[in-house]
């Protein structure tokens, strides 16, 4: 049984899990590990903040994973 995901997953037509799965594989080389975990989470994030019941929570969560990407990357 196949569980259907939240409306706000799926806004426009298009899955965030299809962006991010997109994103992630043209990222692959150019970031890797930690880093590219953490920026994957942001773009989640970003996409879904509008439309979930609490914008600023979403996009605060989206702000903490590019913060922790950019110090695990600027520390390579």
């Amino acid at each position: 049984m196949t569980k259907e995901p939240p409306d706000y997953y799926s806004v426009g037509g298009i899955e965030v899990r299809k962006v991010i799965e997109a994103k992630a594989k043209a990222a692959t080389g150019i970031l890797s590990g930690d880093v590219l975990y953490h920026w994957i989470t942001s773009i989640k994030y970003l996409l879904r903040a509008p439309f979930k019941e609490n914008f600023t929570k979403d996009i605060n969560k989206c702000i903490d994973h590019l913060r922790w990407a950019l110090e695990l990357y600027g520390n390579k």
